[in-house]
């Protein structure tokens, strides 16, 4: 009998640590943040800085914007992508053909008029992200 109680054991104990500890619960969704409202401009109001550059939400493709931010490098070495990071922290990826222009400027500061493509990006099940913001036809203002 104490044969059976430890082969019983034994094979509980087995069968839990195999399971993940997360199989037992859902994984929450963050929820998302709310929209800001934006205030009207008050007379005498200066402008918004140029850093601040054009709304992430309304640049549309083939636009062309004019952008200040540190060129960065992200990515591993395998798959890298050089990145203009503006003021907001908002990522506009670099074209491949257009890597050369900003070849040596990486963690300056740089202002820059380019146009926009936006790329999809979208899971393996089908949820979409935000599209991608890539800067193509380059031009290096300072």
């Amino acid at each position: 009998m104490k044969r059976v109680w430890l082969l019983l054991a034994a094979a509980v104990l087995l069968s839990a640590a195999s399971v993940p500890a997360f199989a037992f619960g859902g994984r929450d969704e963050a929820e998302p943040a709310p929209a800001k409202a934006l205030e009207p401009a008050v007379q005498g109001d200066s402008p918004a800085p140029a850093a601040a550059g054009p709304d992430w939400t309304t640049v549309r493709q083939g636009d062309r914007v004019e952008l200040s931010g540190k060129v960065r490098l992200v990515g591993s070495e395998a798959a890298n992508s050089l990145v203009l990071t503006d003021a907001a922290g908002r990522d506009w990826y670099v074209d491949e053909p257009e890597r050369g222009k900003l070849a040596g400027k990486e963690q300056r500061q740089v202002r820059l008029s380019a146009g926009i493509r936006l790329d999809e990006v979208k899971f393996a099940n089908g949820k979409r992200l935000d599209d991608k913001r890539v800067l193509t036809g380059i031009t290096v203002l300072e």
